[in-house]
């Protein structure tokens, strides 16, 4: 007689999990940030005139002189109001990316 099993799973031994897949630089900013405070944070740290995430993020990829760790968490913190534990998460996200903070 055939007996089944509720919530019974299936496993296969020797299997590799899935990979996480990275975030790219917009989508940690929209993972952890509100709207309103990824525009605060493009007005605050954007340095070209186009003035947007997209254009933040080139910056940050191509090496964004003067912007170390502290002061990134500064104007998140102190100038757009996020919490510290949510500016660490994004931080930790970017670096993942293969962003490399100024030293």
């Amino acid at each position: 007689m055939y007996s089944s099993r509720e919530n019974a799973t299936c496993t296969q031994e020797g299997a590799a999990a899935p990979t996480p897949t990275k975030l790219t630089c917009e989508q940690c900013f929209t993972k952890f940030l509100k709207p309103d405070q990824i525009n605060m944070a493009v007005h605050f740290l954007d340095e070209t005139s186009a003035r947007s995430l997209a254009s933040l993020c080139t910056q940050f990829e191509k090496g964004f002189p003067n912007i170390t760790e502290e002061v990134f968490r500064h104007v998140l913190v102190d100038e757009v109001g996020v919490e510290g534990s949510t500016v660490a998460k994004l931080i930790q996200c970017l670096k993942d990316f293969g962003i490399v903070f100024d030293t």
